[in-house]
């Protein structure tokens, strides 16, 4: 079974009570599900929008919170702004990439709404709120 997983803009509180299921503090606009993406996968991306080669020490993210039934993480707001500055034109090769990499290994064409989704969300950032992933363990 693949894991839940998704990405949302929330301040930490509610970043908090949503991961307690209290799905109500959260604006539907505001979450993007993405079932079987781990945090690995995102760590990908991460490097791929930054036009980086991977490295664990700067690209793996640290829970910021977890239980016995899923992790946290806050999103670094480098990349946060990789991905709001992210051209539409960039989005299907950066797609091809992660796809092909060994964490991914499957077809671009499902990931393009994903990133367009997550560089929509990325936008909605501001002061007091930043962009989570969640996944299940």
């Amino acid at each position: 079974m693949s894991n839940l997983s998704a990405f949302f803009v929330a301040s930490k509180s509610d970043a908090k009570s949503y991961m307690n299921q209290d799905f109500s503090v959260i604006p539907r606009d505001s979450i993007v599900e993405a079932s079987g993406i781990t945090d690995l996968e995102v760590s990908t991306l991460y490097a791929l929008v930054k036009r980086e080669e991977f490295d664990f020490d700067k690209h793996e993210f640290e829970p910021s919170d977890e239980s016995d039934a899923w992790s946290l993480y806050r999103l670094p707001s480098r990349f946060v702004k990789a991905l709001v500055g992210l051209q539409e034109s960039e989005i299907d090769s950066i797609c091809e990439y992660w796809a092909n990499t060994e964490e991914m290994a499957c077809e671009a064409e499902p990931l393009v709404p994903l990133v367009q989704s997550l560089r929509r969300i990325a936008a909605l950032v501001e002061k007091g709120r930043d962009l989570y992933f969640c996944c299940s363990l």
